[in-house]
């Protein structure tokens, strides 16, 4: 028989994490959880929903270290860069009072 695969996604409006298993069909699951901010001292399994774009609105980083580069930024350097958190459902235009798009 073949693998199995499972994977979860969680993007929160304020922290965003994921997980994953890979088993053979017969096998018990033991799933593997991302940690996060271990550079910060932290052992989390979300990190902020954030992210930062250079001036030409390529992707840099995301989460706790997009959050630490955008802080540690003076200036004119801050002003050249494209900083977003707690951004989700700002992905979402409201067409009518029951309906929604992804945009």
């Amino acid at each position: 028989m073949g693998d199995s695969y499972v994977i979860a996604i969680d993007f929160g409006t304020t922290y965003s994490g994921y997980a994953f298993s890979i088993t053979q069909r017969e096998e018990q699951s033991d799933p593997t959880l991302k940690k996060w901010g271990e550079r910060h001292g932290l052992d989390t399994p979300k990190t902020p929903t954030c992210i930062l774009f250079d001036q030409n609105e390529e992707f840099l980083k995301f989460g706790y270290e997009a959050r630490e580069a955008y802080l540690k930024m003076k200036g004119q350097e801050a002003k050249t860069h494209y900083f977003f958190q707690e951004f989700k459902m700002d992905l979402y235009v409201k067409v009518s009072k029951d309906a929604f798009i992804y945009c």
